[in-house]
């Protein structure tokens, strides 16, 4: 009885043992966020009007919707990162990059998220919409999105516009990824920025 029991408590000891080795030889998890763009962009045009945009919730796909983060392995297959996930909801690293980016090339009053307090005038507002954003590890970042913008808090669409992007990575893994998904939405927000520069006084 005694034996049985010796031999009870070495196969417990050896399974707590690799569970133990296994846990710690296991790679950590990384986690990412997309950041906004440094160094003043500020316009030095002193005639250009200063404007307060909104930025109403942006959509995502819901292939996107989910911590991990989504590359291409073929047109067909995608892959979720295990271990190399996002380190908010996509969709409001998003949003929150988008208005900072703004706030530095535009000459604005503020560039607010939804929803933004009644009292506030609000020249424009901005609809975004994220169609596409994977790409394939160590080659290229994709990034696709239709984006709209409204006459103040009217429904009265005064732009529509597409625009896909790709940027090439600097690196084989996931942190070259991003990095080039950054371009990505830099981009983006560039040419959003240039549309509001544009439109009527």
């Amino acid at each position: 009885m005694k034996g049985s029991y010796a031999r009870s408590v070495a196969i417990m000891s050896a399974v707590a043992l690799f569970y133990a080795l296994g846990c710690a030889s296991s790679p950590p998890t990384r986690f990412y966020l997309l950041s906004p763009v440094t160094g003043p962009e500020k316009p030095t045009n002193a005639d250009e009007r200063c404007i307060s945009v909104g930025l109403l919730p942006v959509k995502i796909p819901e292939y996107l919707a989910r911590q991990g983060i989504v590359t291409r392995v073929t047109p067909h297959e995608v892959s979720i990162g295990v271990l190399h996930k996002w380190a908010e909801p996509l969709e409001q690293n998003i949003a929150r990059v988008l208005t900072q980016d703004l706030s530095t090339r535009l000459c604005t009053e503020s560039v607010v998220l939804f929803p933004w307090k009644k009292a506030m005038s609000i020249d424009y507002s901005l609809q975004v919409e994220i169609i596409r954003m994977d790409g394939t590890l160590g080659k290229d970042a994709v990034l696709e999105a239709a984006w709209s913008i409204f006459k103040g808090g009217d429904p009265q669409r005064l732009l529509f516009r597409k625009s896909h992007f790709e940027v090439p990575t600097k690196g084989p893994g996931y942190e070259a990824f991003v990095g080039a998904q950054n371009g990505a939405l830099d981009e983006l927000s560039r040419e959003i920025a240039e549309a509001l520069k544009k439109l009527p006084k």
